[in-house]
Parts: C-alpha cells; structure tokens; sequence
C-alpha cells in the first residue's frame, strides 16, 4: 500500500513540475532579434515597404528593440523613468521612420498605430472573483449576450456562510 502510495505521489509531483516548465518555456521571452523580425513583417504587409527600405526599417526597429531591453534592465525598479525611456526611444525611431516612409506610407502607420491604440483600450482586464474562477462563471459573460446562461443564484445556506 505504501508503495502505490509513494508511486501516485511521484508521478503527481512529476507532472507538476513537467506542466511548471512547459509554462516558463511557453512564456520564455522573446529576442530583440525576433520581435523585429515580427515588427518588420507586420510593416511589409501593412506598408508594402520596397526592398530599399527594409533593411533600413529592420534597423531602426532592432535599434529601438535592444534599447527597449537595456531600459527594462536599468528601470526595472523606477517606473516613470522607464515609461520616460520608453517615450523617448519610441520618438526616435518615430523620426527615423519618418526619413525613410513615403509620406502615404507614414500616414498608414500612423493610422495602423491609432487602431492598435483602440484595439487595446477595448480590452478591459477582467474582474474575476475567486468564485467565478472555481466555477468558470467568468467565462460566461466572455460570451455573446445571445448565448448566456444566467448563472445560478447562491442559496441562502451559501449567503449565510460568507
């Protein structure tokens, strides 16, 4: 019996620790090299850059990328003086961009940028009680109105205990 025992606790702490380091590989930060690979393809899609210009926004985009790590090491404890850092790096590759893009290219950008702007103030962090959490309950009101379940009311027995 001890053995089953010893067996299914093993193999219980083996599997957590497996699921621990699929998270951290999953959440494994990005390169700078990478980001600006991603960065410079959304670009050639969204502005249809030439095979002159390229080269020269990769540049400008990895610049900004390795300055945006070498920030986040030194302000890692201030965070005003790295929302300052961030303003200022993003002004100059702004500017830099600016030589490079056609004027209607430029204006793409902007406009792409306002978008993503907006796209990301829609999303609302989600305001999930530990109970919502237990029960998926949060998940419902994720759906559209047509498809949700008013979720179950709480007996009085349940009241009381809280």
């Amino acid at each position: 019996m001890r053995s089953i025992y010893f067996i299914s606790t093993v193999l219980i702490f083996s599997f957590f620790i497996q699921s621990a380091s699929a998270q951290d590989n999953a959440m494994a930060k990005k390169t700078p090299d990478q980001r600006t690979e991603k960065i410079v393809k959304k670009f050639k899609e969204i502005l249809t850059l030439t095979d002159e210009q390229a080269p020269k926004v990769k540049e400008v985009i990895l610049k900004r990328e390795k300055q945006h790590d070498a920030d986040h090491k030194k302000y890692t404890k201030d965070s005003d003086a790295s929302k300052a850092a961030k303003k200022e790096r993003n002004k100059i590759a702004h500017n830099e961009l600016k030589n490079i893009l056609s004027a209607d290219q430029f204006d793409a950008l902007k406009k792409w940028r306002k978008e993503q702007v907006a796209i990301q103030k829609s999303k609302k962090p989600l305001d999930i009680t530990p109970e919502e959490k237990e029960t998926n309950e949060y998940i419902v009101n994720e759906l559209p109105e047509e498809q949700r379940k008013e979720p179950k009311k709480a007996s009085t027995k349940e009241q009381n205990k809280k």
